[in-house]
């Protein structure tokens, strides 16, 4: 039985599309969302299939956790027995972020099948990286929804879970591509 955590990137776009980078103000980007959900389904089904995957673990943030975190509840609701736990850095994360967001965000919460609030208090920067920490000690490997971009987070979550061993699938944003990270 094993656990799989993603990280990805805030802003899932479509190549060359210059708009807003959230759903609910662009159409293409909407439509890529959806792309991407149907993708991390299929990669999921397959680890299902092949290697007993029984949990998925989002870090419950805008963009490829929250599409992650859709694909799960998608899978689910075929009736697969996987565990989504959704992983908050904070309590209060979503509180700037638009309505629609933030519905989306209790909704993936009152779906999931545990919830761990990883830090307590308010917003500090740092407790983004306490919260990948937190899930990559918690999975088995982990799936990054990355461009190769080598800043931010995201990245940071991948050299964490590098540096603890752990194989790092990545899907690239834009041409769904997926395979084990080499660097």
């Amino acid at each position: 039985m094993l656990t799989v955590n993603v990280t990805g990137h805030r802003q899932i776009v479509p190549a060359g599309e210059m708009g807003s980078p959230w759903p609910d103000s662009n159409r293409n980007v909407a439509a890529h969302h959806k792309l991407v959900m149907g993708r991390i389904a299929e990669i999921l089904a397959h680890w299902h299939k092949e290697n007993d995957l029984t949990c998925c673990i989002s870090g419950m943030a805008l963009g490829a956790d929250t599409i992650f975190a859709e694909a799960v509840m998608h899978v689910k609701s075929l009736g697969w027995p996987v565990r989504l736990i959704a992983a908050v850095p904070f309590t209060g994360q979503e509180s700037r972020w638009n309505a629609r967001s933030q519905q989306k965000f209790h909704a993936i919460l009152a779906a999931a099948d545990e919830v761990k609030v990883v830090s307590e208090g308010g917003y500090t920067p740092a407790k983004m990286q306490i919260r990948n920490e937190w899930m990559v000690n918690n999975a088995h490997f982990t799936l990054a929804v990355w461009d190769g971009r080598r800043k931010g987070g995201t990245w940071n979550c991948i050299r964490y879970a590098l540096k603890q061993g752990k194989t790092v699938w990545q899907l690239h944003p834009q041409t769904l591509e997926c395979g084990i990270l080499e660097i």
